[in-house]
């Protein structure tokens, strides 16, 4: 059983953590972050300070960044994750299905940076599943919703039906 409580204490003492933010993120960075304990599918940390690594992926302000969790787990083989070697040469794997934004009191310590290549790859493999596949899964279930839309108003009531005292759109009067 998940110990929900032994997070929630350190989740309190990680809140009032009094200490500046680094002064140099950059995107391609990997820490350790705490990221808690996981209800579902979702990623969670591990040990007793539910930490795993994370790539800075975007530094949002000086204190929050959109972070890439990372797993050694080889379960995975598609296009939500994408593996790399790090640091000491071990196979990880990105998990851009569970991307999040993190308080900079979850940071843990610096791990490594990803060298350019596999930072480009990381990059061009978000903004595909963010930015244009998202963007044409949209469109396509805009125009799918607008003729189911319309197909089912067609065929749901008629101006005949309407002015119908039978209709269940008429208005009682009296």
């Amino acid at each position: 059983m998940k110990n929900f409580d032994e997070w929630n204490i350190l989740k309190k003492k990680i809140e009032k953590r009094s200490y500046i933010p680094p002064e140099v993120i950059e995107s391609g960075q990997v820490y350790w972050f705490s990221f808690g304990l996981n209800i579902g599918k979702e990623i969670g940390g591990k040990n007793e300070s539910f930490t795993r690594p994370a790539m800075i992926y975007k530094v949002i302000t000086r204190t929050t960044f959109l972070v890439i969790p990372i797993t050694t787990s080889e379960n995975y083989n598609d296009e939500w994750h994408m593996s790399l070697f790090n640091h000491q040469n071990i196979k990880v794997f990105l998990c851009f299905n569970q991307v999040r934004v993190m308080d900079f009191r979850r940071m843990k310590n610096y791990m490594y940076s990803l060298n350019q290549i596999d930072l480009s790859r990381a990059i061009d493999q978000f903004e595909n599943l963010f930015y244009i596949r998202t963007a044409t899964d949209v469109a396509g279930d805009r125009d799918r919703r607008s003729d189911a839309s319309a197909v089912a108003l067609t065929n749901s009531i008629s101006d005949k039906d309407i002015l119908s005292n039978e209709s269940p759109w008429a208005y009682a009067t009296g």
